[in-house]
């Protein structure tokens, strides 16, 4: 792990990690405090923190991957989304003093945080609607990173997700028509431009997903 990740809110799973590799009990205190002090930044719940399971060192997750809930003494199955993600539901107070655990090591299987944002409908928008997560992320990585913030990950435009290949963004800019095109994955990255903000936006078909694209 990086300085430039680190400092981003993933800044705690330095800590999660260890925690992992020793009892395979993934501590949620450290994600939740991040969320909660980087919660200022968005308090129109723009963007939503997910934990994701990712493998490590091999090309998929162990087909026996469980997830548990550790709380109150209490253990409940986690059920992971399409892209191995779940809520840790840090907007409930108790769930700082909650653990995931893992039945697989450290070796096999390393936890990330994903930061997806709210869809906006149709396919005509306000350039300022499609990235408004950008400025929420931004001053998040500022609030998280402190002085150090130098060394944080920059947010560099909004990573568009849609249902199939072959799809495309338009944008109608002060300084020109702009033509973004999906990947074969379904997937674009549209930039961070603040000059941008009067312009608007045509996209070929509604969107999947939008996250803040960070490097």
């Amino acid at each position: 792990m990086t300085i430039r990740r680190a400092l981003a809110l993933t800044l705690a799973l330095t800590a999660i990690q260890a925690h992992a590799a020793e009892g395979r009990d993934v501590p949620l205190a450290p994600v939740c405090d991040g969320v909660t002090k980087a919660k200022p930044a968005d308090p129109e719940d723009i963007i939503h923190v997910k934990m994701v399971a990712r493998p490590r060192d091999q090309p998929e997750l162990p087909a026996d991957l469980a997830l548990e809930l550790v709380k109150d003494g209490k253990t409940t199955p986690i059920a992971l989304d399409a892209e191995h993600g779940f809520d840790p539901r840090c907007d409930d107070p108790s769930m700082r003093d909650a653990s995931i655990r893992v039945n697989q090591p450290r070796s096999k299987v390393r936890f990330g945080l994903a930061f997806p944002a709210r869809v906006p409908s149709g396919t005509a928008m306000s350039y300022a609607k499609l990235a408004e997560s950008v400025p929420v992320m931004i001053e998040a990585i500022r609030r998280q990173a402190g002085l150090m913030r130098f060394l944080a990950p920059k947010v560099r435009g909004v990573r568009l997700r849609f249902a199939a290949e072959g799809q495309h963004v338009i944008i109608h800019a002060p300084d020109g028509v702009k033509r973004f095109d999906a990947d074969d994955k379904g997937e674009v990255i549209v930039p961070w431009n603040p000059d941008w903000s009067t312009a608007t936006v045509q996209l070929s078909e509604p969107l999947r997903a939008i996250t803040p694209d960070m490097h």
